[in-house]
Parts: C-alpha cells; structure tokens; sequence
C-alpha cells in the first residue's frame, strides 16, 4: 500500500504538506519521491509508550527530500505543535494515526482541517481497517457535509477535498 502515496505524489502539484504520525516516513517518503513541488513540510509522530527513535523518520526524509522540513515528536495537543501547524494553510494532509481514541481523532481531524487549503486534500490511511477511524473518517465527512472517496489499498485509504 506504500506505492499508493508514490503514485499520488505524481499527480499533485502541492507546496505545504503535513504527515500526522510519521513513524518512519515510508508513506511521506514515497510521495516526497515523486512529487518535487514541495517547499514546506511538517511531519508530526507522537510521543508513545513504546520505544519511538526520530532518527529513522529523520534520516529517511533527508534521503528523499532536499529541502527543509520540521520533525514535531509530540503530543497533538502541544502548543508548540499548534504554533506549528496555524502557521500555514497545508494543501495536503497525510493522516496515520492506528491508535487514537474516536473524540481524539474527530479532534485532531477537526483542527487540521481548520488549516487546511482550500481544494487541499486529506488523505486518511487505515479507514477499512480500524474501527474509530473509518467511524471517525465518514462522520466528520457527514458533519462538514463533504463527499470522500475510499480507496480498496492494503488498508483503505480515504480521500476528502476541501
């Protein structure tokens, strides 16, 4: 399902990105691979329980991406992290998240939202496979009155324009 976000990146002409829960950057990494449009980049991953290393998301990113870009390893709730993210109107949203809670995600939905441009996209991953986000993703679809489209990859990916 990683080549899904390759494939994307060759059809967008976007400036401003940001990735919530990064990881590794496998999917960030692939889109940054074809698409060369990109000035501004935020990747975001969450402090966590278990064992989380920046550096693989860091070192993968410098390998695919030439220019500057900002790795926030946080709480979604942090200040920081809003200063961060008011300070631009993204054009595209990579969305990752596997482990919030319904109202978390229908939070942090509803804030990147607010930032996102007008006709960006917000690409939600895991919409087939988790419960909280394929409720949470066709909710807050209903709630800003929008059309998504779900794509059948590994495990679904949805897809909303502003």
């Amino acid at each position: 399902y990683i080549p899904f976000y390759y494939h994307l990146g060759k059809y967008l002409n976007i400036k401003k990105m940001i990735e919530i829960e990064t990881g590794a950057a496998l999917h960030s990494c692939s889109f940054l691979k074809s698409c060369k449009s990109i000035e501004t980049f935020l990747a975001f991953q969450s402090k966590k329980d278990d064992f989380f290393s920046s550096r693989f998301a860091y070192k993968n990113i410098k390998k695919n991406y030439k220019g500057d870009f900002d790795l926030y390893y946080g709480n979604i709730k942090d200040n920081n992290f809003e200063v961060k993210v008011n300070k631009h109107n993204w054009d595209l949203v990579l969305f990752n998240e596997e482990e919030m809670s319904y109202d978390s995600l229908l939070f942090t939905f509803s804030k990147l939202w607010l930032n996102l441009e007008s006709d960006g996209l917000f690409v939600v991953n895991f919409v087939n496979s988790i419960d909280s986000v394929k409720k949470c993703f066709n909710n807050f679809c209903k709630i800003q009155n929008i059309k998504n489209v779900i794509l059948n990859t590994r495990y679904g990916t949805g897809i909303i324009k502003k």
